[in-house]
């Protein structure tokens, strides 16, 4: 293998060529940033634009063949990246915050680049070279031209693609069974909690819960009560930025950060939510410490007939589907009294308060120890992912070694002995 400088193999910001499409209300796709896919990358081709909307504006164009390279902190770090195929009429136009790069197909491989672009060591050289501030650094059209990859002849850097293909596919069906595993994991904790808040499969109905259909099977002798009888509720009186500094007194915001203050209005346990904005529908349990409330958020306090531990996992679990009822909406984006006020409660006796939540908490242990023993493993099979590719463009794996049954590369051996763990 040999060192090149990037620019003498490929090229970057191509100039738009159109002269085939013969109309301007013909569709070509259109690629913003949501539509590059984290980690080894992919382009979602779905949507579309008339190319007369698009090809005077900001926008990048780009062609079937043709590497899309995010430039802008975290998409950059993220490894957002992706070969252009399959686009409407051959072309398309992408957020201004890519870099698109044609390879000179005569001296390198495009799949083969889409790798060198995913490997470490060229991520860590981008992330050198970032110019800018906060969250507006970038990585350099130069930088990318400037990057040194090791190359070697066509035959050799297509092998090494499909060899990558192979392994990488391996490795991702790995990642989406675990992370299926999760959901399946959060989906059954999520049921159980719900039943068990609401009664489980009693027979006997109460009908003061005919307004909310999740309520219906609570038994005879619990309770079914509205919100604005069980605890106290208060809203806050201060607004700031949003700040991500933490301190000895939490000052709830908007996006559930927080900042530090020298007076404070609570000091007891509460349940807060959001009311209005990304954070709606989150619900926080704070046992400890003094903190001021934001005047978009909500604290409970003072609970009666329940305790605070109860509330919280009854909140979280059936806020949103009274919130979406009363709303008549699908999407919640905001919060008011009145509602709150109004929302259902079922209250158990104590005794089966206190059981009920010693069963809650014994399968969010089993769940969160799943959890983390399955976020872990995915953790590690991204790094190994990483490791793979870096290794491979860089001439660390022996593919001819590696073609013989009982003599595989060291180093290959050890990533998938480590990536089946």
């Amino acid at each position: 293998m040999t060192s090149v400088r990037l620019r003498h193999l490929a090229k970057v910001g191509p100039r738009p060529a159109l002269a085939h499409l013969n109309a301007e209300d013909a569709e070509v796709t259109f690629a913003p940033m949501d539509t590059l896919a984290d980690g080894p990358g992919g382009l979602d081709t779905s949507q579309t634009r008339p190319v007369s909307e698009v090809s005077s504006g900001s926008y990048n164009f780009f062609a079937d063949g043709d590497l899309l390279l995010a430039k802008v902190t975290p998409c950059f770090e993220n490894g957002k990246k992706a070969l252009a195929k399959g686009l409407v009429n051959g072309v398309g136009f992408a957020t201004s915050e890519v870099h698109v790069i044609r390879p000179n197909t005569h001296r390198i491989d495009p799949r083969y680049l889409f790798y060198v672009l995913s490997s470490e060591d060229f991520r860590a050289a981008g992330m050198a070279s970032m110019t800018g501030a906060g969250g507006l650094r970038r990585v350099a059209e130069s930088a990318v031209l400037n990057y040194r990859p090791r190359i070697s002849d066509l035959p050799t850097q297509k092998a090494i693609s499909a060899f990558l293909d192979r392994e990488i596919a391996s490795i991702d069906q790995l990642i989406e069974k675990k992370a299926t595993f999760i959901a399946t994991l959060l989906e059954r904790e999520s049921g159980l909690v719900r039943r068990l808040l609401s009664g489980g499969k009693s027979q006997h109905t109460k009908q003061k819960a005919a307004a909310a259909p999740w309520l219906q099977s609570v038994p005879e002798d619990w309770d079914v009560v509205p919100l604005r009888y069980l605890v106290k509720i208060s809203t806050g009186g201060r607004d700031t930025q949003d700040r991500t500094d933490g301190g000895q007194y939490p000052f709830y915001v908007r996006s559930m950060n927080v900042e530090r203050i020298d007076s404070y209005s609570y000091d007891e346990e509460a349940v807060l939510t959001s009311g209005d904005g990304a954070g709606v529908g989150r619900v926080f349990h704070y046992v400890t410490g003094k903190f001021e409330l934001h005047q978009r958020m909500y604290a409970f306090t003072k609970f009666k007939r329940l305790s605070g531990r109860y509330f919280f996992h009854f909140m979280k679990t059936f806020f949103h589907l009274q919130m979406t009822q009363w709303s008549a909406k699908s999407t919640v984006d905001s919060v008011r009294m009145p509602f709150l006020k109004s929302m259902l409660f079922a209250i158990p006796p104590w005794t089966e308060q206190e059981a009920i939540l010693k069963e809650i908490d014994a399968n969010l242990h089993r769940t969160s120890n799943l959890i983390e023993t399955m976020d872990k493993s995915i953790q590690k099979l991204h790094e190994l992912r990483a490791a793979l590719i870096t290794a491979a463009v860089s001439g660390q794996i022996d593919l001819a070694t590696w073609r013989k049954r009982g003599a595989t590369d060291r180093r290959l051996d050890e990533i998938r002995e480590a990536m089946h763990a």
